[in-house]
């Protein structure tokens, strides 16, 4: 768990492990804000924050309410691609 002074360096610490871990080609786990406090990081299997409603895109890292809107965003990537 990893803590933070404020909301705006949470999204900022949590978009930057999940860069690193996409980098380092760890692609089981993700990293999102700790359910119960606020100005925590947690990281997670990626099928534990599916279980918890956090979809993160496999490329990117970036993180979706819903499979719908990761399923939009993944066409980006292959359009880009």
């Amino acid at each position: 768990m990893i803590a933070i002074d404020d909301e705006n360096n949470l999204n900022i610490t949590t978009r930057k492990v999940n860069d690193a871990l996409i980098k380092n080609r760890i692609s089981n786990y993700v990293a999102i804000g700790h359910p119960r406090e606020e100005r925590k990081v947690i990281i997670l299997t990626r099928d534990e924050a599916e279980r918890r409603g956090k979809y993160h895109c496999r490329h990117c890292g970036i993180e979706f309410d819903d499979t719908v809107k990761l399923g939009v965003h993944l066409r980006l990537h292959y359009l880009i691609a």
